[in-house]
């Protein structure tokens, strides 16, 4: 009868402590412009941001995972569409009190955009945590953009809209935040 007792207070704590945390992080995505003017391709920096509150005390949130997908074609208004295995995206920089790419067990390799939901990184070595009432956290990206003649076909003054979405998860998956942002592009390659 005990341990059915603490079973189910266990059971209850875990699953308060779960909302909890999810209703006190939130994401705040933000975004650029992209203006591509070669056949090299492109790497935009920073064009891509994403901001994380904790928005209470004694928040922990260990092994999480940030996920992103791109929220349909990426495509201008003459109905030109851009090959999404031609871009991909890479962490560019983090601030935040003890959120260093290091600390966290980031590295920069780039990551295939995709309209299906994929990881940026997995299992994060360092907590997202607060002690304080708020604490903030920044991680921004670059867009790559692959070189080629394929360009000349997406030739265009008018822009291309790339539409993302960013999933913060916490170690049994479970999303935490999710935040939406566009930048948008011109694709006006020339001849060296």
């Amino acid at each position: 009868m005990k341990i059915k007792f603490f079973l189910i207070i266990a059971a209850i704590a875990f699953i308060s402590n779960r909302t909890t945390n999810a209703q006190s992080i939130i994401t705040n995505a933000q975004s650029s412009y992209i203006r591509l003017n070669s056949y090299d391709g492109i790497v935009a920096n920073n064009v891509f941001g994403l901001k994380i509150y904790v928005r209470e005390n004694n928040v922990s949130i260990p092994n999480w995972t940030l996920a992103a997908r791109v929220n349909g074609e990426v495509k201008n208004v003459e109905g030109k569409v851009f090959d999404l295995s031609k871009m991909s995206i890479q962490i560019n920089s983090t601030s935040g009190e003890g959120f260093t790419l290091r600390k966290i067990g980031i590295n920069k390799e780039p990551v295939s955009l995709n309209e299906k939901e994929f990881s940026i990184f997995e299992n994060s070595k360092a907590p997202i945590f607060s002690t304080d009432d708020l604490k903030e956290y920044y991680i921004s990206f670059n867009i790559i953009i692959e070189g080629g003649n394929y360009l000349d076909a997406l030739k265009s003054w008018d822009q291309y809209q790339m539409d993302m979405a960013f999933f913060l998860r916490d170690e049994h998956n479970e999303l935490i935040s999710q935040s939406e942002s566009s930048i948008l592009m011109r694709i006006t390659p020339q001849a060296d």
